[in-house]
């Protein structure tokens, strides 16, 4: 008759439930850095995106006006799918009647 051995059975448990809730508390805590981190990374990526987008159209925007004529190669399977309606009245905008648009059709096999 041991009475010794039923407290530290309680003990145990006890130390337990402290092990386990510390666990949970570290858990929550690395899964709010994890997010955080995450959220943070993708904005990093959104601005490299719009900075390369920007880029992109003042680029497209000088090859436009310092062109006299502007092919615009679409897909013979799909043409109207595959027209880009803004470049054309970018085009048009910036040309008027002497810069010329040439729709050509291309077939991939």
């Amino acid at each position: 008759m041991d009475m010794g051995g039923g407290g530290g059975e309680g003990q145990e448990q006890r130390r337990l439930a402290g092990f386990a809730a510390a666990a949970t508390r570290r858990g929550a805590a690395h899964e709010a850095v994890a997010a955080d981190a995450a959220a943070e990374q993708g904005s990093r990526r959104e601005r490299v995106r719009d900075g390369s987008r920007r880029a992109f159209y003042r680029e497209f925007q000088r090859v436009v006006e310092a062109s006299d004529v502007v092919l615009e190669v679409i897909d013979a399977r799909d043409p109207v799918g595959s027209r880009c309606k803004e470049v054309e009245e970018y085009v048009r905008m910036v040309g008027g009647a002497e810069k010329r648009l040439v729709l050509v059709l291309n077939k991939v096999d």
